[in-house]
């Protein structure tokens, strides 16, 4: 995780609720980035879909939820942030 990246997540975490339950983040470029190669060798075996890793973009953003205990039950909220270039 790179300095900008850091100073992003900072920026996120400062519109949190007073009292939140659970945090949820999630780097989608790095979720991506795992699952496509996946995805290609599965579709090998297809003749008719010949996808390659450079088909997938790439998703310079972060995911973050939160969570928050209440008297009738749960709320959240989640939102995408966008992840500056390194």
């Amino acid at each position: 995780m790179t300095k900008q990246q850091k100073k992003e997540i900072k920026r996120a975490l400062k519109n949190l609720p007073d009292s939140v339950g659970q945090l949820d983040y999630l780097d989608l470029d790095q979720m991506v980035s795992f699952l496509v190669p996946i995805a290609v060798s599965a579709l090998e075996a297809e003749e008719e879909i010949d996808l390659k890793v450079a088909d997938f973009p790439k998703l310079p953003y972060f995911f973050l939820g939160w969570t928050k205990y209440v008297k009738r039950g749960l709320i959240g909220r989640a939102e995408l942030f966008p992840i500056s270039p390194k």
